[in-house]
C-alpha cells in the first residue's frame, strides 16, 4: 500500500503491477470482457451491481463479515477493524488483503474503504451483521455505554428488539424531542439519549455505534472465523442407499414423464427465452411436485440437452424434447440417472432462484438465459465435498443439516 493511500479505486489500480492486475482479472473474469481501456473503466466496471454480486459469491463467511464491518464502521483503521470483527486478528488481516485483491476494498489515505455499491449488495445476505452504519460523527464508545447504563429494563429490551429486527422501527405517539428526565415511555428514554435517531415519516433508526456497544464492541456476537459444525443424524447405511436409489429412480421417471408431456403439449417459450410461471405451475401439478422441485427437474433436463426451444404446433416458439431425449430414453435407468446427475453437477444454472425476484423486482423464470452463475459449479462441488466428509451411517440432520452446511 502507498504510504499516503490512494484517491480512488482507479488510482489504486493504476499503481498495481501487471501480475496483480492479472490476478484480479482471473478472479473476476467479467471485468476483462470487453477489455477495459484504462484503470478508470476497470474501476467503474468493478463497482457495477452484477459484477459485485459475482465477486461476493466467491467470499468466505469471514471475508463477508470483514466487508460488513467496513460498511458499519465507515472510515476506519486496520487496528479498529481487527477490534470490531469477532475473529483472530491475523485472519482479519488476511481477509482484508483478499478483499483488496478482489477490488472490493481500496486503501484510502484514512484507511480501507469499501467500493461503492457494496453496502447495498451485501445487505441481508450471508455475513451481514444487521447493524446500520455508524453516524457521520459517532459518539465515543464510553459515552454510548454510559447512556445504555441509564436505561430502564423495558427501554433496554426495546432497544435490543429493534437491533435484532434490523435497526429500524416506528415510535407511534412517542415524542421525538424530549429530555431524559422528562421521558415517560421506553421509546422516549431511547430518543432522549439519542440511542434511537428520528429519520422522518415517524420512523427511527438505531445508529451503528449503538449496535456495536450492545454487542460488546463487535459487529457479531458469535466468532466468525470458526468453521461451523455440520449437524448430522444417525442412519443405517443400507437405509440411506435404498432411499437414495429410490430418489434417483423417481427423478428419472419424472423427467421422462415431463418431457413426454411436453412432446405432445409443448409449453410456450417466453420472448426472453424462459418458461412461463403458469407453465411451470401446470408442470408441477402434472408431476404432483412443488414448483421449486419441478424447476430443478426442468433445469436439469435442459442442462442434459434433453429439451430446447423449437416450433410448437402453431409455429410459435416452444420448449420441446430434443433428439438426445430419444437416445436418453433408450438407456437403462442407471445410465439415465448418471446423465442427469453429471449434467446437474457441471451446470452453471441456478434453479434455486426460480420464483424469487431480482434486484429490479422481476421474477426469475425457469430456463431464463440470465439464470446462471460463474461460481455455481464450484459452490456445488464444495458443498458435495462437505457432505462426502460425513462418517459412516451419518446424514445431514433434518431441518438443521442443510443450514449448517450453508453457514460453512
Amino acid at each position: 500500500m502507498s504510504t499516503d493511500g490512494f484517491r480512488s479505486l482507479a488510482d489504486q489500480l493504476r499503481g498495481w503491477p501487471d501480475d496483480r492486475l492479472s490476478r484480479l482479472l482471473v478472479a473476476r473474469p467479467d471485468l476483462a470482457t470487453p477489455a477495459p481501456h484504462d484503470s478508470g473503466q476497470l474501476a467503474s466496471r468493478a463497482a457495477t451491481r452484477s459484477s459485485l454480486l459475482r465477486a461476493l459469491d466467491q467470499l468466505t463467511r469471514l471475508e463477508l463479515c470483514v466487508l460488513d464491518a467496513l460498511v458499519v464502521v465507515g472510515q476506519t483503521t486496520r487496528s479498529e477493524l481487527r477490534s470490531v470483527v469477532h475473529a483472530d486478528a491475523d485472519a482479519v488481516d488476511r481477509a482484508l488483503e483478499r478483499l483488496v485483491d478482489l477490488a472490493l476494498v481500496w486503501e484510502s489515505a484514512t484507511g480501507p474503504r469499501v467500493l461503492t455499491g457494496v453496502p447495498e449488495s451485501i445487505a441481508s445476505g450471508p455475513g451481514a451483521s444487521g447493524l446500520r452504519p455508524r453516524s457521520a460523527e459517532p459518539a465515543d464508545p464510553e459515552s454510548v455505554r454510559a447512556r445504555l447504563a441509564e436505561l430502564s429494563a423495558p427501554a433496554r429490551a426495546l432497544l435490543e428488539h429493534v437491533l435484532e429486527q434490523g435497526g429500524e422501527a416506528t415510535t407511534g405517539t412517542a415524542r421525538h424531542t424530549v429530555l431524559p428526565e422528562d421521558a415517560r415511555t421506553p421509546a422516549e428514554e431511547l430518543l432522549s439519549r439519542q440511542l434511537l435517531v428520528p429519520r422522518g415519516g415517524g420512523s427511527v433508526v438505531l445508529p451503528g455505534e449503538v449496535g456495536l456497544a450492545l454487542r460488546g464492541g463487535r459487529t457479531t456476537v458469535d466468532v466468525v472465523d470458526d468453521v461451523p459444525e455440520v449437524l448430522t443424524s444417525e442412519r443405517s447405511g443400507a437405509i440411506v442407499d435404498r432411499t437414495a436409489a429410490g430418489a434417483a429412480f423417481e427423478t428419472v421417471r419424472r423427467v421422462e414423464l415431463l418431457l413426454d408431456h411436453w412432446g405432445t403439449r409443448p409449453p410456450s417459450a417466453l420472448r426472453s427465452g424462459g418458461l412461463g410461471v403458469r407453465d411451470l405451475r401446470a408442470s408441477a401439478t402434472m408431476l404432483q411436485l412443488d414448483e421449486p422441485t419441478t424447476a430443478l427437474l426442468v433445469e436439469t433436463a435442459y442442462a442434459a440437452g434433453l429439451v430446447a426451444t423449437g416450433h410448437g404446433p402453431d409455429s410459435e416458439p416452444a420448449w420441446l424434447p430434443t433428439d438426445e431425449f430419444d437416445r436418453w430414453s433408450a438407456r437403462t435407468p442407471a445410465e439415465r440417472w448418471v446423465a442427469l446427475a453429471t449434467a446437474w453437477l457441471d451446470s452453471p444454472r441456478m434453479p434455486g432462484l426460480v420464483g424469487s425476484r431480482d434486484s429490479a423486482g422481476k421474477t426469475w423464470n425457469a430456463l431464463a438465459p440470465e439464470l446462471s452463475g460463474v461460481h455455481q459449479v464450484e459452490s456445488r462441488r464444495m458443498t458435495l465435498a462437505v457432505v462426502a466428509e460425513l462418517g459412516p451411517d451419518q446424514v445431514l440432520a433434518t431441518g438443521t443439516g442443510v443450514p449448517s452446511v450453508v453457514r460453512r
